[in-house]
């Protein structure tokens, strides 16, 4: 790709992808009543994937940005607030040397569920712990330079007989201010199709190479969804199972077990 510095706010161009009316209820209606796993792990399994292809890379790092309104305890009230409090906070997954789509996602998935408070407590470290020596160890190893947001169902923010409207911000943000990543990759669910904005800098990277990592993503995504549709008795993972205190490996013979039970049972029926 090019050299030169594409971080300006004037470099910034969007690709969007979408998949069908039909996809998105598979995943997001379909998918919870047969997989032990959230749309969102589902979303988060296939950004690593994507990257993982495009960098060649086994270890893939991205910042997540969410609502920010988890709930940490009964003394905060947000219930009269209004918007995003917008939380942001680094993943680091290394993905397993397999193709098998079930491990995989069982590893991203417990990754995202080790994070603690879904991150919220990451900007609280960095920007307001009173130790210096804290908040130099939350920058860490540098700057991701990939940033994903899924954003839910964006049509039921807006009642219909509100004075808002939905739609997006033609200047989302001053062409002269230096965007802070390389990649902004957005999901939403509009017009019941799933949607992702790829937000690339021209500067960097050619509109062709967004475009192929664009619907790599979507190869993938439709994989997972496929695996979990097709595939109701998966192993649990350690994710599933908080409280077990037991490794992935323990955890697939119990789930064998239980599936000779199964059978034992229904041979003697």
């Amino acid at each position: 790709e090019h050299d030169e510095n594409g971080s300006a706010g004037d470099s910034a161009e969007t690709l969007t992808v979408q998949l069908s009316r039909d996809q998105t209820s598979a995943l997001f209606e379909q998918l919870p009543k047969t997989c032990r796993s959230r749309v969102d792990e589902v979303l988060n399994t296939a950004v690593c994937m994507t990257l993982s292809d495009w960098t060649s890379s086994r270890s893939v790092r991205f910042d997540q940005e969410r609502h920010g309104r988890e709930r940490l305890n009964s003394g905060v009230d947000v219930s009269r607030t209004v918007g995003w409090f917008t939380s942001l906070v680094p993943v680091v997954v290394t993905l397993p040397q397999t193709t098998d789509p079930e491990t995989i996602l069982s590893s991203v998935k417990d990754r995202i569920r080790s994070i603690p408070n879904q991150g919220i407590g990451y900007g609280m470290l960095r920007y307001l712990h009173p130790s210096r020596d804290v908040r130099r160890q939350m920058v860490g190893d540098g700057h991701s330079e990939v940033l994903f947001n899924f954003l839910g169902h964006v049509e039921q923010l807006v009642p219909q007989d509100s004075i808002f409207v939905n739609g997006k911000l033609q200047l989302p943000r001053s062409p002269t201010s230096r965007r802070p990543y390389l990649l902004e990759i957005n999901a939403a669910v509009v017009d019941d199709s799933l949607t992702i904005d790829w937000t690339f800098c021209k500067r960097s990277h050619n509109q062709a190479t967004i475009q192929s990592v664009a619907e790599s993503f979507l190869s993938h995504l439709q994989t997972l969804t496929d695996y979990c549709l097709c595939n109701q008795e998966s192993n649990f993972a350690v994710a599933d199972l908080p409280l077990a205190n037991l490794d992935q490996a323990k955890l697939n013979k119990l789930s064998v077990l239980l599936q000779r039970a199964d059978q034992s049972r229904e041979t003697v029926r």
